[in-house]
């Protein structure tokens, strides 16, 4: 996380081990969490991630099929990206833009990414890091709520 930090030019102010309950298909392994002072605060599932080794939480993120990451690497990347997407923004403008992009689907990423624009940028995220081409379509959406070129 740190690397995604300086990479991406935000800070995590807060880590929380928590159990975090299922939402819709799947159970969040790690997440960001805008704070009220737009800060940013990294939940890691207890439930998921406590007392394994570093390849039994690789294997976690191997066995979904919601998601393009298949490592514990890769799901720091994809959170990485709600951070960049949302750093320093006030509450009601991550409500706001976190409303627009839930209206946004994108098919032939993931399973989450069609579920909402949000999780698309954080999947994006994970591909651009693998140097994945994307589609014009997809690589304007980045550019638009990202605020960087995708390649």
């Amino acid at each position: 996380m740190k690397s995604c930090e300086k990479e991406n030019g935000f800070v995590i102010s807060e880590i929380s081990f928590e159990v975090t309950p299922t939402k819709g298909h799947g159970t969040p392994v790690l997440q960001i969490e805008p704070m009220p002072n737009g800060l940013l605060k990294l939940n890691i599932n207890a439930a998921y991630l406590a007392n394994k080794t570093f390849d039994e939480a690789n294997n976690v993120f191997l066995k979904s099929d919601l998601s393009v990451v298949n490592s514990l690497e890769e799901a720091v990347i994809h959170e990485s990206g709600h951070a960049r997407s949302i750093n320093g923004l006030s509450s009601s403008k991550v409500k706001e833009i976190y409303e627009e992009l839930e209206k946004i689907h994108f098919t032939g990423i993931s399973n989450i990414a069609l579920d909402d624009g949000a999780e698309c940028l954080d999947e994006l995220e994970v591909l651009r890091k693998r140097k994945t081409p994307v589609s014009p379509e997809l690589t304007a959406f980045y550019k638009k709520y990202m605020g960087r070129k995708y390649l």
